[in-house]
C-alpha cells in the first residue's frame, strides 16, 4: 500500500503511516513528521470523531493531512502543533521561532486545487486546526484550538461515502487552464493582489517556491546582495514562481525586471499583461541592450531571469552584475542551441554575493510517471509505458491526427518537419521521401513574434492550419498537443541523427543545429533530444504523435501498446 490511508481515527495506527510513507517515498519519515502524526491522532480521537478520514491525501508534490467527505463535500484539515506563531506576510508565518508556510495559504492552496484541479465531483472547504497554539494571531482562515470544535465542524460533512471517498484518493490532477489563460483572464488584478489571485485560483505555490520567494523579499528588504539559482523540470511552475516575484517586487516598490530571451514567450506576457510589460525585458538582443548586454543602462534591485539554460557564457557573466539580488531559473535539459550555456557550472562560475540554490521538485503540468518516462525514453534505457498517467498516441497518418486534435476544446501542433519547409505541408523540399505528396493540408509556421505567437498561445482553439517551432513551444502547454516528430532524430537500435534533413540554423554557422550537426554529432545528438523533451513536455492531457521515420514510428508504438 502507499498514501493515502483511509481509517477511523481511532483504529488509525501511527505506525501504518511510516509504513505507508516509506512505501511511497523510499526513505523513512523524520521524528519531527511521526510526532506531528501522533499528536494529531490524539486531537482527532479526543474529539470522538467516528467517520472514515483520509490521512495524508497526496496534491501534487505536497499532502493534506486529514480530509473528510459525504457524497457532495468535503474538509481539509490542516494540523498544526505550533505554541507561538507570529505573522510575517501573506506566505510566512513565524512559528516556535522558525520560518514556515503560513498554515492559511497553505490550506487554501489544498482546498483550491482540490477544487479546481481534481477529477472529483467534491466540493471543498478547509480549517486550521492549531492543536498546542498559546500566542495565536488573528489569521485570515478559520483556525480551531478545541476538539469539540472540531468535530461539530466534521458533523456537518457526515455521512461519510465510501464510494464518493474512493472517488478523492484514486482520482487525478489536471490542470484545466493554462497559465497563460489564467494571466489573460485576471491581468488587471496581479498587480496589488498577484498572490491572491493565483492562489484563488489553484495556482498557489508549494512549500519550497513559498520559501524561496519569502527569501528573495527578505534579502531585498535587508539590502543583501544575493544570487539565486533555481533548477526546475519541465512543468515545475518556474515560470509561475518568476512571475510571482515580478508582481511582488513591483508591490513592494522594488524596481524589478523579468527577462527572457524567448522573444515568443516575451511577446505574449507582454500583451497579456500590459500594466507591467515595461518590466517585463530580454536579457539577450543581440544588439547590446539587453539585461544581460554591456549597454543596459538600468539601475534595478531584483533581476529575475526565466529560461536561463538559453543565455550565452557573456550573458551570465553580464547578468551577474545586475540588481542586489539576481534570481535564475534553468532546466539544463532545454538548451537548444549550441552557444547556450546557461548551466549550474556557469552560473557558479560567475555568481556574486551569497549563492543560494533551491530546485523544484513537483512536476504540475505532466503526471511524473509520464515525465519519467520521456526522460528515459530520450536518455535512459526505453521503458514500455505504464499507467503514464495522459493520453500518448501515435498516429499512422498526419489526417488523422489533425481530425483528432480538432475534437478538442484546447489544443495546440508543435512541429518539426524536415519533409518541408512548414509553408506548405503538401509541397515536398525534403530530400528523399514525400510523406505529404497526397496529403490534403496545408499547415503554416507560426512566424510573426509580435502578433502571431501571442494571439495563438492566449487562446485555446488554435488553428490547426499554423503550428509552432520548438523555439514557440518553450514556456507554453495546452491540454492536448500533436507533435510532428521529423526525420532529425531517428531510432535504430539506439537515437542517431540524420545530418541531411537538418535545415535549422538559428545560430548561424557556428552555432545552429545544422552546421553542428556537420560538425560534431555528439553534440547535435544533445540538442536534439532536448527539443524533442520540450515538445513532448508541453502537454496537459493528452500528446498526439506523427512520424516522419516510419521506423521511429514503430518503435514507439511498440513501447506504448
Amino acid at each position: 500500500m502507499v498514501l493515502p490511508i483511509i481509517s477511523i481515527p481511532e483504529r488509525l495506527d501511527v505506525y501504518d503511516l511510516v509504513k505507508e510513507y516509506e512505501a511511497t517515498y523510499g526513505e523513512k519519515p523524520k521524528h519531527e513528521q511521526i510526532n506531528a502524526w501522533k499528536s494529531s491522532l490524539d486531537f482527532l480521537i479526543q474529539a470522538g470523531i467516528k467517520a472514515p478520514v483520509i490521512a495524508e491525501l497526496p496534491i501534487f508534490g505536497e499532502r493534506a493531512d486529514f480530509v473528510f467527505v459525504n457524497d457532495t463535500r468535503g474538509l481539509v484539515v490542516e494540523m498544526k502543533g505550533w505554541r507561538d506563531i507570529k505573522v510575517i506576510n501573506d506566505f510566512i508565518v513565524e512559528a516556535d521561532g522558525r520560518e514556515e508556510v503560513n498554515p492559511c495559504y497553505q490550506l487554501e492552496n489544498y482546498v483550491n486545487k482540490l477544487n479546481y484541479f481534481h477529477s472529483s465531483k467534491v466540493k471543498f472547504d478547509g480549517v486550521v486546526v492549531a492543536y498546542n497554539a498559546v500566542n495565536l494571531p488573528s489569521l485570515p482562515c478559520e483556525v480551531i484550538t478545541d476538539p469539540k470544535e472540531l468535530k461539530e465542524k466534521v458533523e456537518k460533512y457526515l455521512p461519510s461515502k465510501d464510494e464518493r471517498i474512493r472517488e478523492v484518493i484514486n482520482g487525478k490532477f489536471y490542470i484545466k487552464d493554462s497559465l497563460v489563460e489564467l494571466l489573460k483572464a485576471h491581468g488587471k488584478e496581479m498587480l496589488n493582489n498577484a498572490s491572491k489571485v493565483l492562489l484563488s485560483r489553484g495556482y498557489g505555490l508549494d512549500e519550497n517556491q513559498v520559501k524561496l520567494v519569502s527569501e528573495v523579499l527578505s534579502a531585498l528588504e535587508k539590502g543583501e546582495e544575493r544570487t539565486f539559482l533555481v533548477k526546475g523540470e519541465s512543468g515545475s511552475g518556474k515560470t509561475l514562481v518568476a512571475l510571482t516575484l515580478l508582481f511582488e517586487g513591483l508591490k513592494r516598490k522594488y524596481r524589478t525586471v523579468l527577462a527572457y530571451k524567448n522573444n515568443r514567450l516575451l511577446n505574449t506576457l507582454r500583451h497579456i499583461l500590459r500594466p507591467v510589460r515595461g518590466a517585463i525585458m530580454f536579457y539577450s538582443t543581440g544588439r547590446g541592450f539587453g539585461v544581460a548586454e554591456e549597454g543596459f543602462d538600468q539601475d534595478v534591485d531584483l533581476a529575475i531571469f526565466d529560461e536561463a539554460q538559453r543565455m550565452k557564457e557573456d550573458n551570465i557573466r553580464i547578468a551577474m552584475k545586475r540588481g542586489r539580488v539576481r534570481v535564475f531559473f534553468y532546466d539544463e535539459s532545454q538548451i537548444l542551441i549550441g552557444e547556450e550555456a546557461g548551466t549550474r557550472e556557469n552560473f557558479l562560475k560567475y555568481a556574486k554575493g551569497e549563492v543560494k540554490e533551491y530546485t523544484l521538485p513537483t512536476s504540475y503540468r505532466e503526471d511524473r510517471n509520464y515525465l519519467e518516462w520521456v526522460r528515459n525514453l530520450l536518455w535512459g534505457n526505453p521503458l514500455r509505458a505504464e499507467d503514464l498517467g495522459i493520453e500518448v498516441k501515435v498516429f499512422d497518418d498526419i489526417i488523422d491526427l489533425l481530425s483528432s486534435l480538432e475534437k478538442k476544446e484546447d489544443r495546440a501542433l508543435i512541429c518539426a518537419f524536415t519533409e518541408t519547409d512548414g509553408e506548405k505541408v503538401k509541397e515536398r523540399i525534403g530530400p528523399s521521401v514525400n510523406i505529404y505528396k497526397d496529403a490534403n493540408i496545408h499547415v503554416e509556421w507560426l512566424m510573426d513574434e509580435r502578433k502571431e505567437y501571442p494571439r495563438y498561445w492566449s487562446t485555446k482553439k488554435r488553428e490547426l492550419n499554423k503550428c509552432a517551432s520548438v523555439y514557440g513551444a518553450q514556456g507554453f502547454e495546452a491540454e492536448y498537443v500533436g507533435v510532428v516528430w521529423g526525420r532529425d532524430l531517428i531510432w535504430r537500435g539506439r537515437w542517431e541523427i540524420n545530418p541531411s534533413v537538418i535545415t535549422d540554423n538559428v545560430g548561424g554557422n557556428k552555432y545552429g543545429l545544422k552546421s553542428i550537426a556537420m560538425k560534431n554529432r555528439e553534440k547535435a545528438l544533445e540538442l536534439l533530444k532536448n527539443r524533442y523533451y520540450v515538445m513532448l513536455t508541453r502537454a496537459i492531457k493528452g500528446v498526439y504523435l506523427f512520424f516522419e521515420d516510419e521506423r521511429t514510428k514503430e518503435f514507439i508504438k511498440g513501447l506504448l501498446q
